[in-house]
């Protein structure tokens, strides 16, 4: 079996709701040598995009419950897989992030997989899960002297919410001490967003936000077709 077999067929699983058909799943990849990291994001943060379609209001097309369904079987997945991923080369210095999805958002299983990837990379992360109001991620900042900001949402109405901390990181002169990202399909589908809210870039997938953290030029980034194709990346 290789990555793409096992990315059809644990999206069956999911879609079908069928989890212990779909943890077997991940126990045979892991036997037959499938590297963790590509099950981690080709074959189950990969696979969550397919459930859903993007439009003005966010995702559609995949009800609560699914998504209640979908999120334990990727999340007990990642639970396996966890143990067998190899450290990475690590950084220097240990530098402290803070990450965490914008007040009004749930959506959780990305911020996860973020901070496993970031705490193999010897970053310190200090997660503040979902639901998380503008005001706290400054609090945080000064507190803990963190020098790099993630912010993420799924859904385009709480970019009011991302925009409140930038603005809130230029007031409380922080700005050029912090290195903002922003994640989430809002800003995929339209780059114009990312300089909206005051951040200083984004990244499509995990392999793309370590890239740029650790100052690498990106060899992982996943090609995807832009709806809104009259925007474009800012330089």
């Amino acid at each position: 079996m290789n990555i793409s077999e096992f990315q059809e067929k644990f999206f069956e699983h999911t879609k079908n709701r069928e989890y212990k058909d779909a943890l077997a799943l991940v126990d045979l990849a892991l036997y037959e040598k499938i590297p963790a990291d590509q099950l981690i994001t080709k074959g189950i943060a990969e696979n969550l995009n397919r459930f859903q379609k993007f439009s003005d209001e966010g995702y559609l097309n995949t009800s609560a419950f699914q998504l209640l369904a979908i999120g334990k079987i990727s999340e007990d997945s990642i639970e396996k897989i966890k143990p067998h991923l190899l450290k990475m080369e690590k950084s220097v210095n240990k530098k402290k992030i803070v990450i965490g999805t914008i007040k009004s958002d749930f959506h959780g299983l990305g911020i996860k997989i973020i901070k496993l990837f970031l705490e193999l990379e010897n970053f310190e992360v200090i997660n503040l899960g979902l639901d998380v109001d503008p005001e706290k991620f400054i609090k945080t900042i000064e507190e803990t002297n963190a020098v790099y900001l993630f912010i993420g949402t799924m859904m385009l109405h709480n970019i009011i919410g991302i925009k409140k901390v930038g603005d809130l990181l230029v007031q409380k002169n922080l700005r050029e001490k912090v290195k903002f990202f922003v994640g989430g399909a809002p800003f995929n589908y339209n780059y114009n967003l990312i300089e909206k809210v005051g951040a200083d870039d984004s990244a499509e997938n995990i392999y793309e936000l370590l890239d740029k953290l650790l100052g690498r030029s990106s060899k992982y980034k996943i090609k995807k077709k832009r709806k809104f194709r009259f925007f474009k990346r800012g330089k």
